[in-house]
């Protein structure tokens, strides 16, 4: 199965509030025994500052995993931690999406070397799947840097996967 990545370009003043209605969503259970029902609470809240904070969204035309796979390969062909999905901004962001990787400032990280490139996704694809999945991550890398081109004094960008 498949997930849909885009990168949300937002209102760098109003996403202070999307993240703390991220970290106020949580289960409550009501009821007893066989009768119990849970209930995520906080998420229409989430959206709504979410959408109030959102400038535009950009859909990324593969899947969406792939820039998860993106930040895994800057890790491992440049030693380059891009994001720490373990964060308290990537911890809170998880409770409405699959992923969220949040830019506020652009960084620079180095081309990605096609034989290295390669080289990696064989062993971690294998064989088969290798030219495919170089292609998908040079595609995730030219969307990671048409997305950092939309961070401002204003905007900031998350990449996400959902």
């Amino acid at each position: 199965m498949s997930a849909i990545g885009s990168y949300a370009v937002l209102n760098r003043a109003k996403f202070p509030i999307c993240l703390a209605k991220a970290q106020e969503i949580h289960n409550e259970t009501t009821g007893w025994w066989i009768f119990k029902t849970t209930q995520t609470v906080g998420l229409e809240a989430f959206h709504q500052a979410w959408r109030d904070a959102l400038v535009a969204e950009v859909p990324f035309d593969y899947s969406g995993y792939v820039l998860g796979n993106y930040l895994g390969v800057q890790q491992e062909i440049n030693a380059l931690e891009l994001f720490d999905e373990q964060s308290e901004i990537g911890r809170a962001l998880s409770k409405t999406f699959t992923a969220a990787f949040v830019f506020d400032a652009p960084p620079s990280p180095p081309p990605l070397v096609p034989d290295r490139l390669l080289a990696y996704c064989r062993d971690e694809y294998g064989s088969e799947d290798a030219s495919d999945m170089v292609d998908a991550i040079q595609a995730a890398d030219a969307f990671y840097h048409r997305g950092f081109e939309a961070i401002t004094a204003d905007n900031l960008v998350v990449f996400l996967i959902q």
